[in-house]
């Protein structure tokens, strides 16, 4: 949205902000496929990357467990496609069938029923099968989150390669656990208390809490497993309705801990750059994708295309 556009072209402009995650958890029940094109016009118009992710179908009607793994995979591994677009190969490379695509799994949000654990499932096996990183976080937080780490092992993923969304949410001593799995935390429900009151009387940290549990996990040399974002999921949330807006992580987050005297902006580096970095590389050219025999080429744009049936092409 151009709210969107405006924040951002500020943000750029102020901090020389090149990349950015779009976490939002997009429900395929509701959406088929992620609207990869508008963010890639919103990426090309700001000059700023736009990094999006790969998520899990929850409507069995739309995908099967199979399906989900086998679309993931190639949204990660290949590309980002429509469904009018996958009887589509790129001829000029063999090895991705779009330019654009997924750099993460998730968000996943994990609540207490099995469509959770079915998809819990999917994107474990996935991250197995990628190395791709996948991002969770709990609908309600709880100690639970040990046992959802637990579920991911069992399900063949990789807590090294895992971030936990809203950690602020938690105690430092449930956080420590998380930590000592060797997972990544992210800290970004501060913002939602900085832009009102109340929300479903739910009690959201404010940004004194976040500052001081960061502090202090940096002095217990956590260092390299945290990582910072803005948290902005509302439009309540924008600058324009009166919200902290999407730069409260550069603008007051990052003051304040560096003012508090415990930590360096070398540290700040390390949890903005470093261990992103980190947990993004991990893209390998695949094997080419294989281009079915009954596919013929077109003589007039040499793109390869699906014949119909009794049909004849030039």
């Amino acid at each position: 949205s151009s709210d969107v556009m405006d924040e951002l072209k500020d943000m750029k402009k102020i901090y020389s902000c090149q990349t950015i995650l779009d976490v939002g958890n997009n429900n395929h029940t509701t959406n088929r496929y992620r609207n990869y094109k508008t963010i890639e016009t919103l990426s090309r118009n700001l000059g700023i990357n736009i990094i999006i992710g790969t998520t899990y179908n929850n409507n069995s009607s739309i995908e099967s467990i199979e399906e989900n793994i086998a679309r993931m995979e190639k949204e990660l591994l290949y590309g980002m496609e429509e469904d009018d677009d996958d009887d589509k190969v790129d001829n000029n490379d063999d090895t991705t069938s779009s330019k654009i695509r997924a750099g993460f799994i998730g968000e996943v949000i994990i609540r207490d029923d099995e469509s959770s654990q079915r998809e819990l499932k999917v994107c474990a096996s996935v991250q197995n099968s990628t190395n791709a990183p996948v991002i969770i976080a709990e609908a309600n937080p709880s100690t639970k989150i040990l046992t959802i780490l637990d579920q991911i092992v069992s399900y063949g993923g990789n807590l090294r390669r895992t971030i936990v969304s809203h950690m602020d949410m938690y105690t430092i001593d449930v956080i420590q656990q998380v930590l000592d799995r060797g997972v990544y935390v992210c800290f970004d429900r501060y913002s939602i208390s900085t832009s009102f009151l109340d929300y479903d009387g739910i009690i959201f940290p404010s940004m004194k809490e976040t500052v001081e549990r960061i502090i202090k996990l940096i002095k217990l040399n956590y260092t390299n497993q945290i990582v910072l974002s803005s948290g902005i999921v509302m439009k309540l949330q924008y600058q324009k309705y009166g919200g902290c807006g999407y730069d409260i992580l550069l603008k007051e987050l990052v003051p304040r801990l560096l003012s508090s005297g415990d930590v360096t902006p070398d540290q700040i580096h390390t949890m903005l750059v470093t261990n992103p970095i980190r947990l993004l590389q991990w893209w390998n050219p695949p094997p080419p994708l294989k281009r079915p025999k009954h596919y013929v080429q077109c003589t007039v744009c040499s793109e390869y295309f699906e014949p119909i049936l009794g049909s004849y092409y030039t």
